[in-house]
């Protein structure tokens, strides 16, 4: 949804007479957009121990996580767009293994998960105060390899505030229609600049910060942070439960345009894991029957992206 923001924002500086930077940032804009149609990536996390705690505030034993894998992969298609509105869906599928050594049991535990969600999102492109302002609206339907399990959704509006070759800039507030919801309404910021030293700064509030770097005719580099999480549904006694991991990742990304649409991706850093609770699917994270601290960990990640409605200008 956020990289909505800066598909639109192409199409508001598109309009300046300098043809030439124009082509330029058109070339490189196109090759590493922020959507992407199609994106498959897969990561692998090193081993690390946690603490944690019951509802009732028992401290358990710390136990210590050997392995962790995860396979992700998104489709986000065009339906219909016409001039004052577009229509739009997005599926996304995630398949997690882990290998845990727990302190209450003599064996090492042996987990995978399955979560998948689906939405159809509306846009409607109009004026606010003489600025071009982007509102949105989502249905989300999401579940497990057992069944589906909630349905939730998402409206926001987003100002731009300037949209030139150089820098664009939005502002707006997004709302979460879900009672799980951890942070039902909270503002966003979109800020991207090209600096002359051939430097980007590129800022997706709260979904992260980095700092990029072209390089070469078809490679990117990118340094920063960004806000990560986990979800998956368990279930035991008949009973439905829901694992959010809120994380914040920092490192480092390599991306190469492969040609023919393809972006091959490498990612790698360290992850921090902020909360991860378990909790009954139709109660507040807050109101927990498990929590677990993680200590940092490195992970790595590879994946590689297709976008056919690019248009890469040579």
């Amino acid at each position: 949804m956020l990289g909505l923001l800066f598909l639109n924002s192409t199409v508001l500086f598109a309009q300046s007479k300098d043809s030439v930077r124009l082509k330029a940032m058109t070339y490189v804009a196109d090759k590493f957009p922020l959507a992407r149609p199609l994106n498959i990536e897969y990561s692998n996390g090193s081993s690390h121990s946690f603490a944690s705690e019951l509802e009732d505030g028992t401290k358990l034993p710390d136990s210590k996580v050997k392995k962790t894998a995860e396979l992700k992969a998104s489709v986000n298609l065009p339906i219909l767009r016409k001039k004052k509105w577009s229509l739009s869906t997005t599926l996304s599928y995630k398949y997690i293994t882990s290998e845990i050594d727990l302190a209450t049991e003599k064996e090492r535990r042996k987990d995978e998960f399955h979560h998948h969600s689906e939405s159809v999102n509306f846009s409607y492109f109009s004026k606010l105060f003489n600025k071009t302002t982007i509102y949105t609206a989502s249905a989300v339907v999401d579940g497990s390899e057992e069944h589906f399990e909630r349905f939730s959704g998402i409206i926001s509006a987003n100002m731009v505030l300037k949209a030139t070759v150089q820098t664009q800039m939005t502002v707006g507030l997004l709302a979460v229609i879900n009672p799980n919801a951890l942070f039902p309404l909270f503002p966003t910021f979109t800020y991207r600049h090209q600096f002359n030293n051939g430097w980007i700064a590129d800022v997706v509030f709260p979904k992260g910060a980095y700092m990029r770097k072209n390089i070469a005719k078809d490679g990117r580099f990118s340094a920063g942070t960004e806000l990560g999480s986990t979800f998956f549904y368990l279930y035991d006694a008949h009973k439905t439960y829901a694992m959010t991991q809120v994380e914040i990742n920092t490192g480092v990304q390599y991306e190469h345009y492969l040609g023919h649409s393809l972006i091959a991706t490498f990612k790698t850093g360290m992850k921090n894991v902020t909360s991860a609770r378990i909790y009954e699917k139709n109660d507040q994270p807050q109101d927990y029957l498990f929590k677990a601290n993680p200590k940092s960990s490195f992970y790595i990640q590879a994946g590689i992206s297709f976008n056919p409605f690019g248009r890469v200008q040579r």
